[in-house]
């Protein structure tokens, strides 16, 4: 039972939006006589970012309603009821993932939120400086330098034994460090590691 003002709220049957709405009791609500609300628009398109919309009620003085919020994303920032006509203002919330749709009431009208997908970050891309080292026979430190974005992520690996990877992932631009092991034998060696998905030989 109502015992206040007229009021309106949304519920959700098998992932759809469905309106409940419910007269007051005395002063007239917008199921009354000449309350007949009008609101505009009754849906909008909104981007990615955070943004606030303004929704137009035109109603008769005297007139009551109320303003509710269906999705938790859509927060109503002005007054949320009154007499007559108004202007309803929701804030949207950022969206960090897919597309979403949501429902704000308004004098027992539902208004649909359509709001866009976050933008996919751009591709991840890696340089590798320098792309070569060569080493004397008794070995040694490898240091590289790999440059990328923030949020990349990055790993190495070596496929021969005498070349141990000591320092070979990251998060953004980083270092590899690598331990290259003496060589017993009389001949010369070479082998390719892959540091952030590139190849740098090892001489």
């Amino acid at each position: 039972a109502n015992a206040g003002a007229p009021r309106a709220s949304v519920v959700t049957i098998a992932d759809q939006a469905f309106t409940v709405t419910q007269s007051g009791t005395g002063t007239p609500g917008p199921m009354g006589p000449g309350c007949a609300p009008v609101v505009d628009p009754a849906e909008t398109n909104v981007p990615a970012g955070a943004t606030t919309q303004a929704i137009r009620l035109d109603l008769a003085p005297g007139c009551a309603w109320t303003a509710t919020s269906g999705s938790a994303w859509l927060t109503i920032v002005s007054d949320a009821g009154g007499l007559g006509a108004a202007t309803v203002r929701v804030a949207v919330a950022q969206n960090t993932g897919a597309a979403r749709t949501g429902t704000v009431i308004v004098a027992t009208h539902a208004v649909t939120f359509r709001q866009a997908a976050a933008a996919a970050p751009p591709p991840c891309t890696f340089t590798l400086d320098p792309r070569a080292r060569s080493f004397p026979h008794d070995g040694g430190e490898g240091r590289d330098d790999a440059t990328t974005r923030s949020g990349c992520q990055w790993a190495s690996s070596s496929p021969a034994s005498w070349v141990t990877m000591l320092a070979g992932s990251g998060n953004g631009n980083g270092e590899a460090r690598y331990r290259v092991a003496a060589n017993p034998s009389a001949q010369p060696r070479s082998v390719a590691v892959t540091i952030a998905g590139r190849a740098h030989a090892v001489n």
